[in-house]
């Protein structure tokens, strides 16, 4: 009987948490635009996705393709701030969906706030799309960054969620959003715009802000 027990155990009893990556595209990437340009936000991407691992038992992490098909990435937003105080963070400017007028081609939009909207992607072919254009309406000068709202608490049963079904417990943690990441490792975030005009000594992750951010001027 214990050769038995020990040759049914389940060794998918495990916890892991997962860090995804949903990339982003903004174009046409300009420093600058005028009143009545259109500014495009798109996400294009196979559902092989890029995934940071960890072991929340060990603490260990490491990276890895996983494939999700037709997988729901939780709550997400698309969010414009103006910048109203240059000597303060981001976390400080103002809502601004509203100097925008917004042109919703792809995806579900499950909700609109006062500094944009919460989507969903749509699945089709193996890959995931979302298409958003914002006409610009207002002069300002603004800075946009993808959100993720995470389900994820260690006492909160309903955040552990399938996602490659190797262990017992899986958690979505975060979602990155590579803004125009380039082939050389690059970025076309207009990051030199945030450090001309901002206080970056202010900012908590600056990495973010220089990888998954765009900073952009209307006149």
């Amino acid at each position: 009987m214990a050769l038995f027990a020990i040759g049914c155990r389940n060794d998918s009893k495990c916890s892991r948490s997962y860090i995804l990556t949903n990339p982003v595209e903004v174009y046409p990437v300009k420093d600058l635009y005028e009143i009545g340009d259109t500014i495009w936000f798109s996400m294009n991407f196979s559902d092989s996705i890029v995934a940071n691992i960890t072991n929340n038992w060990s603490g260990d992490s490491w990276d890895d393709t996983i494939v999700l098909k037709n997988f729901d990435f939780q709550r997400n937003f698309l969010f414009v701030d103006m910048i109203v105080d240059s000597t303060k963070s981001t976390k400080d400017q103002s809502p601004s969906w509203k100097s925008f007028s917004p042109r919703y081609e792809v995806g579900t939009i499950v909700n609109i706030f006062e500094d944009g909207p919460e989507y969903k992607l749509v699945y089709t072919d193996n890959s995931y799309h979302m298409k958003i254009g914002i006409i610009c309406l207002e002069s300002g000068w603004f800075f946009f960054s993808p959100y993720f709202q995470s389900y994820y608490t260690d006492v909160n049963p309903a955040s552990n969620i399938k996602i490659t079904g190797e262990c017992n417990e899986e958690y979505l943690y975060n979602i990155r959003f590579p803004v125009n990441r380039q082939p050389d490792g690059t970025y076309l975030t207009n990051y030199h715009l945030f450090a001309s005009h901002m206080d970056t000594t202010l900012q908590n992750d600056l990495p973010a802000v220089k990888q998954e951010c765009f900073t952009f001027h209307v006149k």
